[in-house]
This record gives C-alpha cells, sequence and structure tokens, in this order.
C-alpha cells in the first residue's frame, strides 16, 4: 500500500526527468539526420519505384516481419524476381511483394550460400579476411565444413535470397543490378522499408508500433569494402573467384546529405551506386559497434540515455521512447555485394531455371 501511494509521486519524478533530458540533450532516432525532415527521405524513395516491401506470413496468413528487396526481369522479360537478404525470406509459412496495397506471393527460393556448395569442386577452400586491417578471419574447406561455412556467410554478410514473384502487372519497374564489384569506397543511395525515422523527445513517432513502419525511406551514404571472400583450388591453391562485402557506418548531424543507417525492416534493400544507377550491394545486417570513444567527454544526461539505451532491444518501446537504440547507433551496416562475376552468374542460373 505504501509503494502505491508513492507511485504518483514517483511518476511525477520521472515525468520531470524526461522533460529535463528532453530539454538538455535533445534526442534524435538512429536511422536519418537530425537535421534533414523525414519527407526529404521519402521522396529520395521516390526515384527507387523497383524497392519493394516483403512480408513474411504464418499459416493464418498474418503477418510475421517485413524486409525490403528489388526486382528484376528474366533476359526474357517474362518472370519477375525478387532479389533480398536471405534471412527476409525465413521463417515464414508464405513470403509476400506489397505493391500498392496489392499482395504477389513469392515462391521458388534461391538461397546464395546453397549455390556455393554446389558450384565449387570438393577441394574449395574459403579464406576470409578484414579488408581494413588485413586479418585473416577464417579458412574453411567449402565441402567438409558445410555447417559452419553458412553461418560465417551470413554473419559476414553473404546473406542473400532470390524468389520468383507471381502475378506481378506487366509493366511493373525493376532495377538493373551492376556488372562490377567494387574495391574502392562507393558514395551510393541505400532503399528500403526501415520501421523508424527522425523523432525527437516525447516527439513525432514516439513508439516502434505507432511510427514508420512500412514507410519507404532513401539516404545517402558511403559503402567501403569491409570483408573479402576468396575461393581457392585446394590442391593449387589457385583463385576460383572473390567477392566483398561492404559496410557503411551512421553520420550524424550531417546536414548537406541525406545521412542515414540501416534498421530493422531494411533487410534486402539495394545501395544504389550515385555514379552509375545500378545496383551493387543489398543491406545484410548489422554489427553492433557501440559508440565508447566520447564517454569522457559525454554530459551527465547522455550517459544516463546511453546506460538506458544500452539495456533495450533494439525494437523495444524503450529503446524508441528515448529515441536512441544504443546497441545500433555506431554500428557497422553490412551490404552483401552483387556485381561480383560469382554472384552473377548465381543469379543468371537461377533466372534461367
Amino acid at each position: 500500500m505504501r509503494f502505491l501511494n508513492s507511485c504518483p509521486g514517483k511518476i511525477s519524478f520521472l515525468f520531470f526527468v524526461f522533460i529535463s533530458v528532453g530539454q538538455s540533450f535533445p534526442l534524435y532516432a538512429v536511422y536519418t539526420s537530425h537535421l534533414k525532415k523525414n519527407s526529404h527521405y521519402r521522396k529520395a524513395a521516390d526515384n527507387f519505384p523497383g524497392v519493394i516491401l516483403i512480408e513474411s506470413r504464418d499459416s493464418r496468413g498474418r503477418p510475421l516481419s517485413t524486409g525490403s528487396g528489388m526486382l528484376i526481369r528474366s533476359s526474357q522479360a517474362e518472370q519477375f524476381y525478387v532479389l533480398t537478404a536471405s534471412h527476409v525470406l525465413k521463417g515464414g509459412v508464405s513470403y509476400h511483394v506489397v505493391l500498392q496495397e496489392k499482395s504477389y506471393e513469392i515462391q521458388s527460393v534461391s538461397h546464395f550460400h546453397e549455390f556455393l556448395f554446389d558450384f565449387f569442386p570438393e577441394k574449395t577452400i574459403l579464406v576470409a579476411k578484414n579488408n581494413d586491417t588485413g586479418e585473416r578471419l577464417f579458412v574453411l574447406r567449402l565441402k567438409q565444413e558445410r555447417d559452419r561455412l553458412k553461418e560465417v556467410l551470413v554473419s559476414y554478410g553473404l546473406d542473400i535470397g532470390l524468389g520468383v514473384v507471381k502475378g506481378l502487372p506487366s509493366d511493373i519497374e525493376t532495377i538493373e543490378l551492376h556488372e562490377t564489384q567494387f574495391s574502392e569506397p562507393e558514395k551510393s543511395w541505400v532503399a528500403g522499408f526501415g520501421e523508424s525515422g527522425q523523432g525527437y523527445f516525447f516527439g513525432e513517432g514516439f513508439a516502434f508500433w505507432t511510427y514508420g513502419s512500412g514507410t519507404k525511406r532513401a539516404f545517402e551514404t558511403v559503402l567501403t569494402p569491409r570483408y573479402q571472400f576468396e575461393f581457392l583450388e585446394g590442391d593449387t591453391m589457385e583463385s576460383l573467384a572473390k567477392i566483398y562485402s561492404y559496410s557503411s557506418i551512421f553520420n550524424p548531424g550531417d546536414g548537406h546529405e541525406l545521412s542515414g543507417h540501416v534498421g530493422p525492416g531494411d533487410s534486402g534493400g539495394p545501395a544504389i551506386s550515385q555514379t552509375s544507377g545500378k545496383v551493387m550491394a543489398l543491406v545484410s545486417g548489422t554489427i553492433p559497434m557501440i559508440k565508447k570513444d566520447s564517454l569522457k567527454t559525454d554530459t551527465y544526461w547522455k550517459k544516463i540515455i546511453r546506460w538506458f539505451g544500452a539495456r533495450s532491444g533494439s525494437r523495444s518501446p524503450l529503446s524508441y521512447l528515448f529515441w536512441h537504440e544504443a546497441n545500433v547507433y555506431g554500428s557497422e551496416a553490412i551490404y552483401a555485394g552483387v556485381g561480383a562475376p560469382l554472384m552473377r552468374q548465381w543469379i543468371r542460373r537461377t533466372l534461367s531455371d
């Protein structure tokens, strides 16, 4: 009873703390720059109509999760396919492209890692390294260590799936893939259906279930080659193929560009080269890198927010309440490169089946 009697006072104190924090330290969502309006990000996405929303559904047709993807055509222009992150096409009973309030089922899903197991010779070795530091990450025998290989490929960005989309209108717009893989940083547009955007403390949006979900956005970023995967013939150590995954780090406060960062719902969304206008990579996931370099200079309130953010899930009401997801902010967004000859070979084989 004593606790209940004291609740109004405790709630008032917490509300006072929240307001004080909001006045002392403006808090923003981690995905977009606080110097740009959300409408600018939505307008930028209008340039990429081939970027579509994907729903994973249960046995009763209810949505389980959402992701992003891009539409491509077969060479005969008779069939449409969706290219996305593998994990977007897993965990559900069925998968659907949602376009202009209509739903189209995705069928005959192919995963890139399965193609690798079938394509390379028995003694193929995969060597992966950190492209920034030159550090070797792992060396695996493709056939003998299949389960482990699948795990690390997904972890380091080679998480790609491709499926047939049934019933789409014949005049639907698609996106073209780049035919070159990049070994240098490349300025890009990233488009997807992330579930968060710009917001202020107790401001627009407030919680994840009322704001941003299913809204297409595009932002600018620089993609840097992050991980290099080289396939070697086991006896001669001859190089058979090489592929990269890329990364970007959210840079807040950029007043000149639509700077931003990927979040839940963006998986599978394309990164489009600003030079060529073609897709060079797909959003694969994020690697948490909570910023700790500024702890010494952080204000008292920033330390409190960091503490709360570090203890809340990336999609929890608490993290959105504070507009600060510590386990995402400062993290690397990882993108699977689709310009490598090996990747194009998989796509062409799948489209011709």
